[in-house]
């Protein structure tokens, strides 16, 4: 996604947008938004791993 992210973001700086400036805004914040998209989905996959680790601690501890 962080790649999608950069071409979008290429091509919005681009010298083929200089004459299209809304639509280089609109690529600009469609990138913006799938990085944030990224670290959400990044920040979501290791609160579970955590979540994962330390309910398979409890187990391991009994069921404390």
């Amino acid at each position: 996604m962080r790649g999608l992210a950069a071409r979008l973001r290429a091509r919005a700086d681009s010298v083929w947008m200089n004459d299209q400036p809304h639509q280089a805004a609109d690529l600009r914040q469609a990138a913006t938004l799938i990085e944030q998209f990224a670290s959400l989905a990044a920040e979501i996959l290791a609160s579970a791993a955590v979540i994962d680790g330390l309910s398979r601690l409890l187990d391991v501890m009994g069921g404390a």
